[in-house]
């Protein structure tokens, strides 16, 4: 139960919806190329933490038939960096709206986080993504928060994941054709600890396909839901691809 609601009231839609908004409100957009050395690290400070302005949107198409928009809500300076509050709608789900930080060269904290009635409270933003990264290592995260709904207090939080450069390749979508993209791999785990002592969970597959200057291009999903850790649905093969987009107020290719 959360907040006196049994988790299986959440159609399997729609909390696949929410959990893909949350993946791709942070767009990536690496600058293809290789490493000098094997162990030499990738600025990812142009992908992870590229420039971004009020008003900025992307908009997907999913191989469900839908629409995926994202609308970025507000930037904010702060030292050595900026915020970003980004809101993301599919079809005609609740939106889920993700804080992050961005502190280029160095890292991406993972602040609070909005998914239909349900929020967490992460306080103070948390790192998320490092900023330079090997490409072929796996870097972990995890970050704790409150959860809430419809404003009340329901329990704990935990958002993980683990997530590595795979390589950079060619790639062709409905939306066009890139010579040089980056290929990242990312799997994720949102989980609710709730105050009755049950727990709701969500892992997530995630490969994402990104070009400098652009963001993600496209991306493949696969969810899995868990009550008290009993397998309850599963959503597979849900792809996504880039068919527009604005940085900083500017249409890109």
């Amino acid at each position: 139960m959360v907040g006196g609601v049994s988790v299986r009231q959440w159609s399997f839609p729609y909390v696949a919806a929410a959990l893909l908004a949350a993946g791709l409100a942070s767009p990536l957009g690496v600058t293809p190329g290789t490493a000098s050395a094997a162990d030499a690290k990738v600025d990812l400070s142009s992908c992870l933490a590229p420039g971004a302005a009020a008003g900025d949107v992307r908009v997907f198409e999913t191989s469900q038939g839908t629409t995926l928009t994202e609308t970025v809500l507000d930037v904010r300076p702060r030292k050595r960096g900026w915020a970003a509050t980004v809101e993301a709608q599919l079809a005609a789900h609740s939106p889920t709206v993700r804080e992050t930080v961005l502190k280029p060269g160095k890292s991406m904290l993972l602040g609070d986080l909005t998914m239909g009635d349900l929020s967490i409270d992460v306080k103070k933003p948390k790192r998320w993504y490092p900023l330079k990264a090997v490409p072929g290592k796996v870097y972990n995260t995890e970050v704790k928060g409150r959860a809430y709904r419809d404003g009340a207090r329901v329990g704990d939080a935990l958002v993980s994941g683990a997530w590595q450069i795979v390589g950079f390749e060619p790639l062709t979508t409905q939306g066009g054709s890139w010579n040089d993209t980056a290929h990242i791999s990312v799997v994720r785990s949102v989980a609710v600890d709730d105050q009755s002592g049950g727990v709701f969970s969500q892992e997530s597959d995630v490969e994402l396909w990104c070009v400098e200057g652009v963001g993600i291009v496209a991306a493949s999903y696969a969810f899995r839901f868990y009550e008290d850790g009993q397998l309850i649905g599963e959503v597979s093969d849900l792809d996504s691809w880039l068919v527009s987009a604005t940085v900083q107020g500017t249409a890109v290719n």
